[in-house]
């Protein structure tokens, strides 16, 4: 079991993120894996969500989330593909000071350390 401390905040803001993507997640698995390990991996998405989504405190709250491997491999990874995502698309647009500071606090996360 890997351990994540952050912030209860933080974690809502990911699970906004994890839930807006989870449609294009679902067809990059399926694309990329076969629809048999795509299923899998996106089992193992949803089980990461959910994980997150026990997060449970007032905003500014330091909370350590428990993470199976898989489901750290699969934190981490995602964030990796969603901050190059929207760092492409911040060279081709213009971002607002809210998208700016939403692509700062993703590659904050990145930077989290395991306890």
């Amino acid at each position: 079991m890997e351990r994540i401390e952050i912030k209860a905040s933080e974690g809502l803001k990911l699970l906004y993120h994890f839930s807006v993507m989870r449609n294009e997640v679902k067809k990059g698995f399926k694309r990329t894996y076969g629809r048999k390990e795509g299923k899998e991996k996106l089992k193992l998405y949803d089980d990461t969500f959910e994980r997150i989504q026990s997060i449970s405190g007032d905003s500014n709250e330091i909370v350590c989330v428990s993470l199976s491997d898989k489901q750290h491999d699969m934190f981490f990874s995602f964030l990796c593909f969603y901050v190059q995502l929207l760092s492409d698309g911040v060279e081709k647009d213009n971002l607002s000071e809210d998208q700016e500071k939403e692509l700062v606090f993703l590659k904050s996360m990145l930077t989290k350390q395991v306890a």
